[in-house]
């Protein structure tokens, strides 16, 4: 889901609840699940609901990339 959002710059709230849904979960728990797996690393939350998309924090754009692409420590 990280690789989708920097590749498109966003992913669909919609899409995301899909997933959630697959998990029990509700959009916010399955958000907050993963701004709370990715805190060690980025030390604050990462992924943000705008308008009706996920995005990820400008700030730490650069931080997830290194994140993803296996460069985290």
């Amino acid at each position: 889901m990280l690789a989708k959002i920097l590749d498109q710059g966003f992913i669909s709230v919609n899409e995301v609840q899909v997933l959630a849904k697959k998990d029990g979960l509700t959009l916010n728990t399955f958000i907050g699940n993963i701004n709370e797996s990715l805190y060690d690393y980025i030390g604050d939350q990462t992924l943000v609901i705008e308008d009706d998309k996920i995005i990820i924090d400008e700030f730490y754009i650069d931080m997830i990339k290194e994140y993803v692409n296996g460069s985290k420590n």
